[in-house]
């Protein structure tokens, strides 16, 4: 178990960069359109290092309905972000930087939280398949935007 949780955590860094990048883009409003597929690829990467594969449906589905009420939150930060980057300049490096924080630590956030529920879903329920609507619900217990 821990030398999954350790692969795990290495494709949360990754991911996490790889958001951090997205929305460091000076171009308005990139990151808001390309967040969820990295967050997607990340949980899916997860899953399969635990030895469980899941559709990329459900993981979609997973990743906006654990976001769910705090979604506002991050719209509002995404558009403060996108329209700071249209500021040419400093608006553009401001923008970029808050979104850039902003987008990995909600992408590390979540896959932080995931591996902590993959891993005590796996120690109290062995062999058993994995229970998405569970998931989701525990999910939604430990993010917090």
């Amino acid at each position: 178990m821990k030398l999954k949780v350790e692969q795990a955590e290495t494709e949360v860094v990754v991911a996490a960069a790889a958001a951090g990048a997205l929305a460091a883009v000076p171009t308005p409003f990139p990151d808001a359109v390309g967040l969820v597929p990295i967050q997607v690829g990340m949980l899916a990467k997860i899953g399969i290092t635990f030895g469980m594969e899941i559709s990329t449906t459900a993981l979609t589905t997973l990743v906006t309905s654990t976001l769910g009420a705090d979604a506002a939150t991050l719209i509002g930060r995404t558009l403060v972000t996108g329209l700071l980057k249209m500021v040419p300049g400093a608006g553009s490096v401001a923008g970029g930087t808050i979104a850039a924080a902003t987008a990995s630590a909600l992408t590390e956030a979540l896959g932080s939280a995931y591996i902590s529920v993959l891993t005590r879903f796996v120690k109290e329920n062995p062999g058993k398949e994995l229970n998405m609507t569970l998931i989701a619900m525990e999910l939604r217990k430990r993010i917090s935007l």
